[in-house]
Order: C-alpha cells, then sequence, then structure tokens
C-alpha cells in the first residue's frame, strides 16, 4: 500500500481501466474511469466513494495495473470483458455471465429482423451458426437501443416479435411514419426485404461506403424505371446514411482480429507490450520485460517477433508493429506459416492504426515505468530487511516453510521463493510428512528442512540468502536444529510469529493486534515490524503466501480422500469405530453435520471420542474457510 499510495502521481489522467491487485497478483477488483488518476486517488481518499465493500478491498490491494483507452467507450468495453474474464472477487455486480449486450440477425428467417440480446462472451460480427449473425458488445442498454433507432431509421426493417408478426391484419404504426415496409401484411417481394438485411449487415460492420454503393445503384434501377417515388426514398435514405456515418461510431466496425506491439525503455530496461484487438474489441494485453542490450528497434522487433511472439500460439491476420522488424517478410511468412494462413506486419504512419500505436506505446511506457519505480522500492526494501535483521548481505533470495495439519492427520509442509521480492513459482515445493506421526508441528518441521537442504548439499546447489519460517522460538529452534545436523550454519534464519488481539478499542469494535514479531537465533527479545513499515509487508507477504501454499495442499488432499480414509484420519477411530459410525448415521454428511451428543448415541462411540471427531469436522471446515 505505501508503494502504491506513492505511485498515485504517475497514474494518467485520461480515460481507461484500473486493476486492483492482491500481493498473489490476483485481480480483486476491475473498474473504468475517465480519468484514471482521480479515480484511483478516491479509494484511498480516508472517506472512501461511498461503497461499503471498498473498506474491505482496500486492505488486501497491493498494486494497482492501469490500462489507457481511446475513449470512455473503450474502457468501458474494456472494463467489462476484462470482468468476464477473470470474474474478480468484488466485481459482484459485473459477475453474471451473460453481461454483454449484442444485436443478433436470425438470416434464417424468412423476415429477419434486429434483435437485442445478452450474450456469455465478446461475438462481434460473428456467427453462432451458419444462419444468426452476432454484433456487439455495447457499452449499455442505452447505447444499443440508440443504434436500433439509427438502423430502424435508415433501413426499414420490421421490429416485431415473431408471434405478432403472423398475428397481423394491418399495418402498425412503423409502417404509418416509413420506418418498417410491413411485410406482415404488405405484398413485399422477399428479395427487396433481403437487400435492407444486407444493407443493414453492411451498416453494422461500418462497410457505410459499399452501403452507399448499392443505395445509389438501387436508386438508378428506379429512376431509369419511372419509379420515382420509390427512387425518391432511396435518395433519402442516401442523405441519412452519409448523415449518420460522420457523427455515428459503431461499437465494432471491423471484424479484423488484430495484435498492436510497442515497447517502451527506462532504465537498462525494455519493456515491450502486446495489445489483442479481437473482432475490433480490446481484450486484453501482455508485457513482456527484458534487459536493454542497446539493440536498434527493427532488431529488437525482429527478435520479438521471430522468438517471443506469440506467447499463446493466438496469432490474428494483422500484427501492427510500432517500428518495421529488420527482415519483415520472412517474419510474416513465419507467422503465417505458424497461423496457417496470411499474416501482414503492419507498420502504419498516420490513421486509426497509428491512433491504436500510439495508445500501445503510452501504456507501455506507464507500465515500465510504474515497474522500475517498483524495482527502486523492492531494492530500498531489502536493504531496510537486511539492517534491522542484522543480516550479513541483501536478501535477495528469501526461502519460507510453514506446517499445515489437522489434528496431525494429512500434515504437509510448504516451501515458497521469492528472488528480488516477487515469487518464483517454479522454484516452490511442497512436502508430504511421512515420519511423523500425530500433531508435531516442530517434528514435521524438522522433516522438511532436512530433506530440503540435503538434497541441495548432495547436487551442492547454492543455498538461499534467508530462511523464514512461520512460527515463534519454538518452530525456530527446531529449525536450527535441522540445520546445524546437516553441517548449514552460514545461512540466517528467522522466525516470524503472527500478530495476537491485546484487546478492543474503547472508540470502535475493531480489534486490537499486536504488531508482527520476528524471531532472531541467539536474541532474547524479538524485532517488532510496525504496520508501515514496508520490511515488513514483504515478510509478511512471504510468510502468508507459504500459508496460502500448503493450504491448497492440504485441501487437495482432503478432497482426493474417500470417505474410509477421511474417518480413518480422526485421532481414537479405528476400524471398528468406523463402522459403527456408518451403521449409526448412514452417511459422511449425517456424522459431519451431528453434535457431540449425538455421536455419543452411537455405538462404541465415548463421549471423549465424540468430541474428538466433532472438533475434527468443525476444524476442517475452519480451515476451508481460511
Amino acid at each position: 500500500m505505501p508503494r502504491v499510495r506513492e505511485n498515485l502521481p504517475n497514474i494518467p489522467a485520461s480515460p481507461g481501466v484500473y486493476i486492483f491487485r492482491d500481493v498473489h497478483g490476483e485481480a480483486l477488483y476491475i473498474g473504468k474511469a475517465e480519468n484514471l488518476r482521480a479515480r484511483v486517488r478516491q479509494y484511498f481518499h480516508e472517506r472512501g466513494d461511498g461503497r461499503l465493500n471498498v473498506q474491505f478491498l482496500m486492505r488486501k490491494v497491493a498494486d494497482v495495473e492501469v490500462i489507457t483507452t481511446a475513449s470512455n467507450k473503450e474502457a468501458v468495453i474494456l472494463e467489462r470483458t476484462l470482468v468476464h474474464e477473470r470474474q474478480p472477487r468484488y466485481n459482484i455486480e459485473l459477475r453474471d455471465d451473460k453481461s454483454f449486450l449484442s444485436i443478433r440477425i436470425d438470416l434464417g428467417s424468412p423476415w429477419p429482423w434486429l434483435v437485442p440480446i445478452r450474450t456469455r462472451a465478446i461475438t462481434t460480427g460473428m456467427r453462432r451458426d451458419p444462419k444468426t449473425l452476432l454484433f456487439g458488445p455495447y457499452a449499455s442498454a442505452g447505447a444499443i437501443k440508440q443504434t436500433l433507432r439509427l438502423i430502424n431509421r435508415l433501413f426499414p426493417l420490421r421490429t416485431c416479435s415473431d408471434h405478432v408478426f403472423r398475428n397481423r391484419s394491418r399495418p402498425c404504426l412503423q409502417h404509418q411514419i416509413g420506418r418498417c415496409v410491413a411485410p406482415c401484411v404488405l405484398d413485399v417481394r422477399p428479395e427487396d426485404y433481403r437487400e435492407l438485411v444486407d444493407q443493414a449487415v453492411l451498416f453494422l460492420r461500418g462497410h457505410t461506403d459499399e452501403v452507399l454503393e448499392r443505395l445509389h445503384a438501387q436508386m438508378e434501377v428506379h429512376s431509369e424505371a419511372m419509379e420515382y417515388e420509390e427512387a425518391a426514398a432511396v435518395r433519402d435514405r442516401i442523405s441519412a446514411v452519409e448523415t449518420s456515418a460522420e457523427h455515428q461510431r459503431m461499437v465494432a466496425q471491423r471484424e479484423v482480429n488484430r495484435d498492436v506491439v510497442a515497447h517502451a525503455r527506462l532504465e537498462g530496461k525494455v519493456l515491450v507490450a502486446v495489445f489483442r484487438w479481437r473482432a475490433g474489441v480490446l481484450l486484453a494485453h501482455r508485457t513482456h520485460v527484458m534487459t536493454d542490450d542497446g539493440q536498434p528497434p527493427a532488431w529488437l522487433f525482429h527478435e520479438f517477433l521471430s522468438r517471443v511472439y506469440p506467447e499463446e500460439g493466438d496469432i490474428p491476420r494483422e500484427v501492427i508493429a510500432e517500428h518495421a522488424p529488420v527482415e519483415r517478410a520472412m517474419i510474416e511468412e513465419d507467422l503465417s506459416e505458424r497461423r496457417g494462413g496470411a499474416v501482414a506486419v503492419l507498420v502504419p504512419q498516420r490513421g486509426e492504426k497509428r491512433t491504436l500505436v500510439e495508445m500501445a506505446v503510452a501504456n507501455a511506457e506507464q507500465a515500465l515505468r510504474l515497474r522500475v519505480e517498483g524495482e527502486r522500492d523492492v531494492d530500498a526494501t531489502l536493504a531496510k530487511l537486511q539492517s534491522r535483521l542484522r543480516l550479513p548481505r541483501e536478501p535477495r533470495w528469501i526461502e519460507c516453510y510453514d506446517i499445515s495439519t489437522l489434528q496431525g492427520a494429512m500434515s504437509v509442509g510448504s516451501q515458497v521463493v521469492f528472488r528480488d521480492g516477487q515469487p518464483d513459482k517454479a522454484s516452490y515445493r511442497l512436502y508430504r510428512i511421512q515420519t511423523v506421526e500425530g500433531q508435531d508441528d516442530f517434528a514435521a518441521m524438522h522433516e522438511v528442512l532436512t530433506r530440503r537442504f540435503r538434497r541441495a548439499l548432495a547436487e551442492q546447489r547454492d543455498l538461499p540468502d534467508l530462511i523464514i519460517i512461520d512460527g515463534g522460538k519454538g518452530q525456530l529452534g527446531m529449525a536450527l536444529e535441522a540445520l546445524r545436523d546437516l553441517g548449514v550454519e552460514d545461512v540466517p534464519t528467522v522466525g516470524l510469529a503472527k500478530s495476537r488481539p491485546t484487546g478492543e478499542s474503547s472508540e470502535s469494535d475493531a480489534v486490537i493486534r499486536s504488531p508482527e514479531r520476528v524471531f532472531l537465533p541467539g536474541r532474547k527479545n524479538p524485532v517488532v515490524l510496525r504496520s508501515h513499515d514496508p520490511a515488513m509487508h514483504l515478510v509478511a507477504r512471504i510468510r502468508d503466501e507459504a500459508h496460502r501454499f500448503a493450504i491448497t495442499y492440504h485441501r487437495r488432499l482432503r478432497r482426493k480422500a474417500n470417505l474410509r480414509s477421511l474417518l480413518d484420519e480422526i485421532p481414537g477411530v479405528g476400524p471398528g469405530r468406523r463402522r459403527a459410525l456408518l451403521r449409526h448415521f448412514g452417511s459422511l454428511a449425517k456424522i459431519r453435520a451431528a453434535g457431540v451428543d449425538d455421536l455419543a448415541q452411537a455405538p462404541g462411540i465415548s463421549r471423549g471420542v465424540a468430541r474428538t471427531i466433532h472438533r475434527f469436522f468443525k476444524e476442517a471446515e475452519e480451515s476451508l474457510r481460511d
């Protein structure tokens, strides 16, 4: 949070989307704003923005990411798309799968019409089946109504449902005001109506020039046939289309899928950003950071497009690059072969595509600036942690260990690794406790560290700069004993004890908690890390990650356990009592829901065993809620 506050002035005052993330990088909340800087600042004001859930959200925010867009409409669409894909916990009002407003045209109908619907995906200009077209998404219900009114004024298609259409006996008001040709009751040729439908589809796709060409040709045909009223009606339609083309910009003008690639350089680093546009909608973006070795932009884009891009195998037919790569033709040929179709690498100098490049460049520069400033903060935090814990060197490589158990059942150990203040998930390890019976966290920690460092010594691997043990003096002492038994004495090791409640505030119902404490070997009093200390945030983040990793593995083991093995894990419940419980209650669900008195009614189950069983399931449920 301190780092996020410091970076607030660097957030651009432009429209876009902001993403609040937790310490694990998961999206907590995604929002849009006309002015990103002003909007994000509101969350850090003591009064917030008036929403009750914001106070809970901000307790978990560790970082904020922003994506600028060219307009407010693009910000609305991007927010809706990202929320649909990532399902952030605090975007409650947008978690419905049917949140995308679109227009459907059923070409299989004899008299097609435009229907507003809600879709579960981005489907602009796409087909669900060979006879159905979908256009969208639209930013709001108001936007889609405005579009339908415009289409209805330009192309007089029917607007009534199939049921009303089949049961009409005379033209409706829409026909009387010139906004429907009334195929329900009048003698309208299907080919003339289909021409109106084709023109409406072209208009929705943004092909207004082609629409005008068709209308001009249609007007000439009417004129040559001396059908002057029909020719005048087409003329008026031409004028309306020309006027709307100047002022109306549809949500998705083109069906072209494209990626926009741009870069930024700062303080020895290069960031390359890829923005994915699909069916005219900005879906997502990815960034790649590397060391700046001074390559000219042409060679940088050559290396990136030929070796790094694309990371997921999704190659569109247009790749718009900020700079022309060296050997562009060869790269286009390679991408075309990988895609299975033609791919063009374009370097626009003006127009709409150049605007997309400029937006990508601005976002790349913003992302790299925040990254570099974040690394400066990490360097300062690691230096402070070294000083506070009296370490011989900066803890660039930190490992943390935690034990998770449920009354001694299915005990597991976790090892998480942080390098330069960031999680190195490829180095995470899990340990199923093998030599310890019952609930003995100290012995379990001894086993985990013994297995971890015995292998490292045998393979002559480097050792970390700092080991953090989740626990107080007892856990730290056991860890030091395991390391001494292996001859590992030059790796600094500390124990981190969680804060504990110390009372309640006299001014509110909030619980007052003690600060986090770090226990050092050979030192009686712990080092106290205050809540505003960045070093504390880093240490607590590493500890929480170790706890999360262990709990996740423990839950997985419990889910895999079948009914018989789960009952076998309860201390004091052997095969005889297990059979008695199953006969008496009939199912695991009923055993889990039973109280102590009910459990004690089962044959062979004493009240003490009943309490053990009840406590076992209660702790299991609490663990799942953590």
